[in-house]
């Protein structure tokens, strides 16, 4: 009857899809479920991003981020100039 039924469970085997998050949650796996003793466990990770970027916002605060850094060099280079002397 065991036999049997780990005849069964061998053919009906799938393999394992779970989420996991990007960080801070740590997982262990072990061997509990594996059909034949002996045999090293093997497991295979795919990743793939999802979420598409949007690429009008990227760019919008890229090029913002340019505007304010042209704003501070202009405001540091005018603090930082000799004031001319006038000539009477």
């Amino acid at each position: 009857m065991l036999q049997k039924s780990q005849e069964l469970t061998e053919r009906s085997v799938a393999p394992l899809h779970i989420t996991l998050p990007r960080h801070g949650t740590a997982h262990h796996f072990n061997q509990s479920l594996q059909m034949k003793s002996g045999e090293p466990m093997t497991l295979e990770f795919v990743a793939a991003n999802t979420k598409d970027p949007n690429w009008l916002v990227a760019l919008d605060t890229l090029l913002l981020t340019l505007v304010m850094l042209y704003g501070f060099v202009k405001l540091a280079r005018a603090a930082l100039r000799k004031p001319e002397a006038k000539n009477a």
